[in-house]
């Protein structure tokens, strides 16, 4: 993960009466866990929180202590391990979108509309908007049982992180969708890839017109009536020739 939730709330209730080398353990410790996406080793316990000093080490001792579980010559953390759940189930979900392409499956039959206001089977009903940045690996089971990760493809990262992107932002999947293959066509998937991670970063309230801003379309020599289209078309749905 290259990205945590520190919920302050909590963190201040469970760890008031740290001290300042404690707290500095604590984090550095979180930092590996999160980072790695697993327990910390014994054994490099003291290394992992570059505690030197008798001081630094009894700091650590005592976080790991507190917070941690030993098992199996590996310290847990609960609260870790769930919040690393969620975060994979995230991901899974942005793969899964982006496997759809452009064009999901409609159900027919699906017209009840959940508490978020979704209808049933639409891309959102088993995702949130993913908190990692599209540079994030997706961990894959390897032929040993193992975890492997690789990174996600481009269809996973433009219509598994974009729609959601635009979506959230008032836009309609559809149109979402069209907008966002539209850039494919226009520019290639690197710049589009390139874009999307800038978009997430800066957090624009409208995300649709900056990634229009930042990939304009791109004008022939002799360019049509509809070369100059606007963003407010894909927001409605409409494409530059009036179509889907």
């Amino acid at each position: 993960m290259n990205y945590y939730e520190r919920h302050l709330g909590d963190y201040a209730k469970d760890t008031a009466h740290l001290s300042m080398l404690e707290h500095g353990a604590y984090g550095l410790l979180l930092d590996r866990y999160y980072g790695t996406e697993q327990g910390i080793q014994a054994d490099q316990a003291h290394r992992v929180a570059r505690a030197r000093s008798k001081e630094e080490k009894a700091a650590v001792d005592a976080v790991l202590s507190e917070f941690f579980t030993l098992s199996d010559g590996v310290w847990k953390h609960s609260r870790v391990e769930r919040e690393i759940e969620k975060a994979q189930t995230k991901i899974k979900a942005a793969q899964e979108n982006g496997k759809r392409g452009g064009r999901p499956k409609k159900n027919p039959e699906a017209t009840d509309e959940k508490p978020t206001g979704f209808p049933l089977g639409s891309d959102l009903e088993t995702q949130t908007k993913a908190h990692q940045t599209p540079d994030t690996s997706y961990s894959v089971s390897n032929e040993t049982g193992g975890q492997a990760a690789r990174p996600l493809t481009p269809d996973e990262i433009i219509f598994g992180y974009g729609v959601p992107l635009l979506v959230g932002a008032g836009n309609a999947d559809k149109a979402a969708r069209s907008f966002l293959g539209g850039l494919r066509k226009s520019h290639g998937d690197d710049r589009v890839v390139d874009a999307l991670r800038e978009c997430l970063k800066a957090k624009p309230l409208q995300p649709l017109e900056w990634l229009a801003a930042k990939l304009p379309p791109q004008q022939s020599k002799a360019p049509s009536k509809h070369s100059g289209f606007a963003a407010k078309n894909y927001r409605e749905g409409v494409n530059p020739d009036g179509s889907f």
